[in-house]
């Protein structure tokens, strides 16, 4: 299933208005008759979600998990992802280093 309109599209960002470039925050139906598409209501109805600026409660999170891991990984898996994994590994074994450094040792 194609979570946006547009093939190649990031489906998290905004979508542009055409005339002004601005993101657009909320997406209303044209026609609300029975013809309505429900991939269409679907669509209009996840993307007010997402961009509309309001709180998403707690569980609607939770069913967006797989989703945002799914994310996650693709980012840590690109070149730029992998640079950060590889300079949080460097931080938290500095961390690591500087938290056992003062401890005393056995002699």
């Amino acid at each position: 299933m194609n979570d946006t309109p547009v093939p190649g599209r990031d489906p998290w960002a905004p979508l542009p208005c055409p005339i002004c470039r601005s993101p657009i925050n909320l997406l209303m139906h044209s026609n609300t008759g029975p013809d309505l598409d429900p991939a269409a209501a679907q669509f209009v109805q996840r993307y007010n979600r997402l961009h509309s600026g309001q709180p998403v409660p707690w569980r609607q999170q939770l069913h967006d998990t797989p989703v945002l891991l799914r994310r996650l990984a693709s980012e840590f898996l690109s070149p730029r992802g992998l640079r950060l994994v590889i300079r949080v590994k460097m931080l938290l074994m500095l961390g690591c280093l500087l938290y056992t450094s003062p401890s005393p040792r056995d002699s």
